[in-house]
């Protein structure tokens, strides 16, 4: 049995969303685990990115341009944290 590409980005997505959701319910803060929930976040982003908005076969320079927002609010987030 063969997964779609789409299901197993899905798949992804929802696992990285319940450890989110764990991690939330266990009020776990230190910052290595916030770092981790950021680059998690960074991954559903990209997946997102490149799967849902269709932008896996752009140009660099739009590609590039979105993945650059997302790390940009990434950065700040965690500048601020």
């Amino acid at each position: 049995m063969q997964i779609n590409v789409a299901t197993g980005c899905w798949v992804v997505l929802l696992s990285l969303t319940g450890a989110a959701w764990w991690v939330a319910e266990a009020h776990l803060t230190s910052p290595i685990i916030m770092l981790g929930l950021a680059g998690a976040t960074w991954v559903k982003g990209w997946l997102i990115i490149d799967h849902f908005m269709a932008l896996r076969r752009v140009s660099w320079l739009w590609r590039g341009l979105v993945l650059g927002w997302l790390s940009s609010v990434l950065l700040l987030i965690a500048v601020f944290y």
